[in-house]
């Protein structure tokens, strides 16, 4: 064998594993920006989005906010006159409608079946499922079953704290 031969194919296997770290690296990107996007995580997008912003923000000088001269007292508010009630305005009591209920299937473990007997029990909110404890627990593990398994395995009680 030549040395022209030797370092020829030399040179070829270089390129070669040049090229599968390239195709594995592109691979591997592809795939995490695939995942990304399945999972509906836009952090990246926003944050760069906001640099650009933030790159392309005209520079001036901030503006100066005038200091009260504190020698001189402060003008007096006029006495304010009492309100009527809303009930004497309007004729009637206000309608204060109730916020809808939590949507409890975004809980991780929470499926619409047991989201359905949640609600049956009267709990809608993530700050009921939040103020539980293990006595809460185990009586609605009575009328629901299996529900202390799941409280437990998913921890339903500190998600709900992190939603409400």
């Amino acid at each position: 064998m030549f040395i022209s031969d030797d370092l020829w194919l030399r040179g070829q296997t270089a390129q070669r594993n040049i090229q599968d770290v390239v195709n594995y690296t592109g691979a591997f990107w592809g795939t995490a920006m695939l995942q990304t996007m399945q999972m509906g995580l836009t952090a990246p997008q926003a944050f760069w989005t906001a640099m650009g912003r933030a790159g392309n923000a005209p520079t001036t000088q901030p503006a100066t906010i005038p200091v009260p001269d504190m020698a001189k007292p402060l003008p007096q508010a006029a006495p304010v006159a009492p309100v009527a009630s809303v009930v004497a305005i309007r004729g009637r009591e206000p309608d204060t409608a109730p916020p809808p209920p939590d949507d409890l299937t975004s809980l991780l473990g929470v499926g619409t079946k047991l989201a359905a007997s949640l609600n049956a029990e009267g709990i809608h909110r993530y700050q009921q499922i939040a103020a539980l404890d293990e006595a809460a627990v185990a009586a609605l593990d009575a009328r629901i079953k299996g529900f202390r398994m799941l409280a437990g395995r998913y921890d339903l009680v500190a998600q709900a704290r992190t939603f409400g």
